[in-house]
């Protein structure tokens, strides 16, 4: 028995290594599926707890208590959560402090209004959609959690540290961020380029 603890130790002790280790190939598998709450929590304060340089994420409710008790070093924190609570800003803004801190709470309704680029579909999209389960969270351009935003039993994220895929998947969220916070519209698709013409 004494063995047996003994190599259950040694092997609990090497696993806690390993963890700390950042194994990185030079091919980054695309895309990887988390499922249950405990699970997705648990890779939502890994990710906030290794940020180095900045934190991108529009998030529901529902995402709302994993990160109220991490602390946040002196990175930029860019929060976009969507809720009807008129005084959560505040809040948001008491528990994240700092110069670096962009924060905005967004009421659903408002979250809710189409872009003008919207397709004549966008109506069904909607309805089909649960904003309490929007998750979009950018790590240092490093890593990204996505969950889709429609309604289902359960819940499944997205992870990914494809560079590609996150820098595309960032740039959709930034046009969105700025559509939501500021009020900017972009054309889409843009309008064409005008060639001169030479003579």
């Amino acid at each position: 028995m004494d063995r047996h603890r003994k190599a259950a130790d040694r092997a609990l002790q090497t696993l806690h290594v390993l963890e700390k280790e950042k194994v990185r190939t030079d091919k980054e598998d695309a895309l990887w599926t988390i499922y249950g709450d405990a699970n997705i929590e648990y890779k939502i304060r890994e990710l906030f707890g290794k940020a180095k340089r900045e934190i991108n994420c529009m998030m529901g409710l529902r995402y709302l208590p994993f990160i109220e008790h991490i602390r946040i070093r002196n990175i930029s924190l860019r929060l976009l959560v969507i809720s009807d609570d008129p005084e959560l800003e505040g809040k948001l803004r008491n528990r994240f402090p700092g110069k670096d801190a962009d924060i905005h709470v967004i009421t659903t309704a408002e979250f809710r209004v189409p872009p003008p680029f919207a397709p004549p579909e966008f109506k069904e999209f909607h309805s089909q959609m649960d904003v309490e389960n929007i998750l979009e969270l950018f790590i240092d351009d490093e890593e990204s959690l996505m969950v889709p935003p429609f309604i289902s039993g359960s819940v499944s994220v997205l992870n990914t540290r494809n560079k590609g895929a996150i820098l595309q998947m960032k740039m959709f969220s930034q046009l969105n961020w700025k559509r939501l916070t500021e009020g900017e519209e972009l054309p889409f698709p843009p309008p064409p380029v005008q060639k001169s013409r030479r003579k």
